[in-house]
């Protein structure tokens, strides 16, 4: 009979001893994740994943989203998410951009929506026409 509150009062000090350290190791392990994430890019809402693809004239439900650095040099292409959304099509972007890092974003006309979502979240934006390339080398001379 006082085994059963020996035992409890066991595995209650070994739990209270085991999860800090497991917490510990983990917040070591994803320390990545909490590293700073490079600031200031600019994204191109794009018909294509190059940079020199036009840029698309609807900025929620363009095909992607280019991701350019501070300098105006091409990272990478990002697909939009979406694209094809029923809709919340402006959120879930201005999501994508928040997770790119971005702070400005390049397109052919944007939505009430989504212009609003932009402001929400600090985020600049620019209607331009022509190529990706030559629409962010634009900003970054001003």
């Amino acid at each position: 009979m006082r085994k059963v509150p020996i035992i409890f009062g066991l595995l209650l000090l070994s739990g209270a001893l085991i999860l800090p350290a497991q917490a510990g190791l983990s917040a070591r392990f994803n320390a990545d994740a909490d590293a700073p994430q490079p600031q200031d890019r600019i994204a191109v809402a794009a018909d294509g994943e190059s940079e020199d693809s036009g840029i698309s004239q609807v900025a929620g439900r363009a095909p992607y989203y280019l991701i350019f650095d501070a300098k105006g040099i091409f990272l990478k292409a990002v697909r939009n998410p979406a694209s094809r959304a029923g809709s919340r099509a402006s959120l879930q972007v201005v999501n994508l951009l928040v997770r790119e890092s971005c702070k400005a974003v390049i397109a052919g006309n944007f939505g009430r929506n989504m212009e609003y979502e932009l402001r929400a979240k600090g985020i600049e934006f620019f209607k331009r026409q022509g190529t990706a390339k030559e629409a962010v080398q634009s900003i970054v001379e001003k």
